[in-house]
């Protein structure tokens, strides 16, 4: 019993991993309007939108926090060059 529960687990997730990669090169951005350019992700939060607003919402966090890092990102690369 416990053998079949093994290989049950085994194949979900070996099916799960296969879908994540296999999704990741699925989708084509080229002439796409999408506010944000598809990446690496090392941080995420969940957020609630409106339906039909989740580009709205992604177009305005862009112009607000974007700024923010782009001036984190030049502080941390001038300190490296500086060391």
């Amino acid at each position: 019993m416990t053998t079949i529960k093994i290989h049950a687990i085994a194949i979900t997730s070996l099916t799960v991993a296969f879908a994540c990669f296999a999704e990741t090169n699925a989708t084509n951005t080229n002439g796409s309007s999408a506010p944000y350019n598809e990446g690496p992700v090392w941080t995420l939060t969940m957020i609630k939108t409106k339906t039909g607003l989740a580009d709205e919402y992604l177009k305005q966090i862009t112009e607000t926090v974007k700024p923010v890092y782009e001036r984190r990102k030049s502080k941390k690369s001038s300190s490296t060059t500086k060391s």
